[in-house]
């Protein structure tokens, strides 16, 4: 049970790794994705929230990583449970 929930939790922050570089190297795509429907023209401010939304993507998935190297599996289960809540 242990390993089953290590490998959802790879999974799921290799997705949201995956994710937070898309709004780097492919903001347009990404922004539609996102669910932005007619995304605003190219503009310095636009871009910079996308980049900031990407990098905290890609923060939070390194973070969960980090607590899988640690092998805190409390640790990362609450993590889990609490970064879910960022959806709301």
């Amino acid at each position: 049970m242990l390993q089953t929930g290590y490998v959802l939790s790879g999974l799921i922050a290799a997705a949201i790794i995956f994710l937070g570089a898309r709004f780097w190297f492919a903001p347009g795509a990404a922004s539609a994705g996102f669910g932005i429907a007619d995304s605003p023209p190219a503009s310095t401010g636009f871009s910079a929230w996308l980049s900031v939304k990407g990098t905290r993507d890609i923060a939070s998935g390194l973070f969960v990583f980090l607590l899988m190297a640690n092998r805190s599996p409390m640790v990362l289960g609450e993590f889990m449970l609490l970064a879910s809540l960022i959806a709301f």
